[in-house]
């Protein structure tokens, strides 16, 4: 009877550490694949980091020749968003909730940017062909300044989030027109 239960003891003892070494094995898997979609986020925002200042040029340029009388095309290479698209879900039960605002923050001005400047010229002549708004250059050489102000804060924000500080976010202030850092960061300190 011992030695019967003695084997079944062993039989299901091995089947224990079978399981959890399943179980460790999965659960060390999971973490390095989850590491894995991070780093790609992380490169992915160093990317987008190169790409600010030549949208902020481009952007500069509109504006000047706005000044002017004329109309440049907006278009240009789009922010990449791939990895964030693709991982966040995944990714944001690791990230601590400063982490999470900062990374919305930044995705969300790079697609209002590009999408802005993918319809510039087309929505700007449209409008004034209809005669709608007054005043309707100054209104795109405001918005233009809006987004340098922008691509400023983003730029900041990815600088704080790949060294590791990620900026504390002052929702309230983010749906007004002016969104310089002063506006958006409590205290305007980094």
């Amino acid at each position: 009877m011992m030695a019967v239960l003695g084997t079944l003891g062993g039989a299901f003892g091995g089947v224990v550490l079978g399981f959890l070494l399943q179980f460790l094995y999965q659960k060390r898997r999971d973490e390095a694949l989850l590491t894995k979609k991070r780093v790609a986020i992380e490169s992915e925002l160093r990317t987008n980091a190169v790409l600010i200042p030549q949208k902020k040029d481009l952007l500069l340029k509109i504006r000047s020749k706005l000044r002017k009388g004329e109309l440049l095309r907006g278009s240009s290479v789009r922010f990449p968003a791939y990895c964030y698209l693709d991982h966040i879900g995944e990714v944001s039960v690791s990230l601590t909730s400063r982490q999470r605002e900062n990374l919305v923050i930044i995705y969300e001005t790079f697609r209002i940017i590009d999408e802005y400047m993918d319809h510039l010229h087309s929505e700007y002549m449209e409008m004034k062909q209809s005669a709608i708004v007054p005043n309707l250059r100054e209104s795109y050489i405001g918005e233009i300044g809006d987004l340098v102000d922008q691509c400023s804060l983003a730029e900041t924000l990815i600088s704080k989030y790949l060294a590791g500080k990620p900026v504390i976010i002052a929702w309230d202030k983010l749906p007004q027109v002016s969104r310089r850092i002063e506006d958006i960061i409590p205290g305007g300190k980094l």
